[in-house]
């Protein structure tokens, strides 16, 4: 059985029976300070737009605020980079209790080419981080889509999953990654609005040979606007799938496939629309079997 703590999203209301065990921060590099009301995961900076790089706790990160391309971040520059990152983290949750997880994410091909050189720069952030905050747990998300010019995020398709994963075990690293299962759909180019999703049970099968790896699943709707145009974060599975109930049972059955190993994983429902389009999705997941905790 798959199983899943919720963690909080924004102000969203959840049914009764759902525990809320942490809630999502927003920590980007322009937000200037956070208020935890509860054990927290810091969502870090994600570059998909530009920043204005004003937060006083970056001034005197001058390795973080130079590293942007017209004024979108560009996470994992260097060692240096990292190393700024873990202080700026600290200075961000000084006065607060540590974060359960911090999430991060992947940076660009044009300067970090492989997994390898990403890991190199990483483990300074991990070896700093955990030694302040040792049971802190370091997510890492997959990512597709910015306004960034130049270079692709590496952990994007289901093959850089596996390469991270082995990177990850050999170098005996503390990271583990949070799966945004609609992100890895436009990483594949996955039009789940037109029923083209025959790939999802492949890559859900590669996926899970490194399911180990992964502590955390993203999930969240996408809708058609009234101008045409799909917007994410907006809308329930419904939507996501355009009332295709046999796409949407399908993908529901590979997902409870891929995580039906009885380990517990957070799970943040980012929904960005009415309360009910997420009551939508947590009762999808319910008739499917997933079991919240």
């Amino acid at each position: 059985m798959p199983l899943f703590e919720m963690i909080k999203y924004h102000s969203k209301k959840y049914p009764e029976d759902i525990s809320l065990l942490a809630e999502e921060i927003a920590c980007h590099f322009d937000v200037n300070k956070i208020n935890p009301k509860m054990p927290y995961s810091l969502h870090t900076e994600y570059s998909y737009f530009k920043r204005e790089f004003k937060n006083p706790h970056l001034f005197k990160y001058k390795t973080i605020t130079d590293a942007n391309k017209k004024g979108v971040p560009m996470l994992w520059y260097s060692e240096k980079w990292a190393e700024e990152f873990s202080y700026f983290i600290m200075d961000m949750v000084n006065q607060y209790q540590p974060p359960k997880y911090i999430e991060i994410h992947p940076p660009f091909s044009d300067y970090t080419p492989s997994m390898s050189d990403f890991i190199d720069k990483y483990s300074v952030f991990e070896d700093l981080i955990l030694e302040k905050y040792p049971q802190t747990q370091i997510l890492i998300e997959n990512r597709s889509g910015s306004t960034y010019k130049g270079g692709t995020f590496i952990l994007s398709a289901a093959d850089s999953f596996l390469e991270l994963s082995d990177l990850i075990s050999s170098n005996k690293l503390k990271l583990r990654i949070t799966f945004d299962v609609p992100q890895l759909c436009t990483a594949h180019d996955i039009d789940t609005m037109n029923g083209q999703t025959e790939l999802l049970e492949t890559l859900f099968s590669d996926i899970m040979n490194c399911r180990e790896s992964i502590s955390g699943v993203h999930l969240w709707g996408k809708k058609i606007s009234e101008s045409g145009s799909k917007t994410p974060h907006i809308g329930d599975l419904n939507t996501y799938f355009n009332n295709n109930c046999e796409c949407k049972e399908k993908f529901l059955s590979d997902l409870h496939n891929l995580f039906d190993d009885e380990v517990i994983r957070n799970m943040v429902l980012e929904v960005n629309s009415g309360n009910d389009d997420m009551i939508s999705i947590i009762n999808d997941l319910k008739k499917a079997g997933f079991r919240f905790i």
